[in-house]
């Protein structure tokens, strides 16, 4: 991240009062983590993985309590997901957030996440699905789809919303997702 996008970032976090962030596909060893440091935030990270564009990075304001837990990383398995769980504390709550990267072509394996009340699911899916404007279903749309079925989550998706990601190409597309759970619909 350069240092003019890093301001950037920071001036938004302080604008609209951000409590948590998080960024898929940060690419932070140890050692360059220290040129991330945000004021007024705590910083986890998921480090990357080899050379593959992976690792998360997680900021949580230095005024909540939270716990990180990884819980999934590239490694070696068929499913090339990485997972991180933070559970955080507000006014006497609990809140669970899991940030989720999964690469191109890839069946994620969602059966790791416990999704329950206070539960948001934010984070690049790269999952394709008419429902959130894609123009086919792909794998792991499927998955997501069948996710958002058999759980108490729900799509944070408006179709006049801006698309995520900008290819070279022009082409636009939504592989970043919010999902939360129903209780905390008006808060989200």
């Amino acid at each position: 991240m350069s240092q003019i996008k890093k301001t950037e970032l920071h001036a938004n976090l302080v604008k609209h009062n951000v409590y948590i962030f998080a960024i898929t596909e940060a690419n932070l060893t140890a050692e360059k983590l220290i040129y991330y440091q945000l004021s007024g935030y705590t910083l986890y990270r998921l480090p990357k993985y080899r050379q593959v564009a992976s690792g998360i990075l997680i900021g949580i304001s230095k005024s909540l309590f939270a716990e990180f837990k990884i819980v999934k990383e590239i490694g070696n398995s068929e499913d090339k997901s990485e997972i991180v769980k933070v559970n955080v504390w507000k006014k006497g709550n609990i809140f669970t957030i899991y940030a989720i990267c999964s690469p191109p072509n890839n069946k994620p394996d969602f059966t790791s996440l416990y999704i329950t009340s206070k539960t948001i699911m934010i984070g690049d899916f790269n999952a394709h699905s008419p429902k959130w404007g894609y123009k086919d279903t792909n794998t792991a749309g499927k998955e997501k789809e069948d996710l958002l079925n058999t759980s108490v989550s729900e799509l944070i998706y408006n179709d006049t919303d801006p698309s995520t990601y900008l290819h070279f190409n022009v082409a636009q597309t939504t592989p970043d997702l919010l999902l939360k759970s129903s209780d905390i619909s008006t808060n989200t």
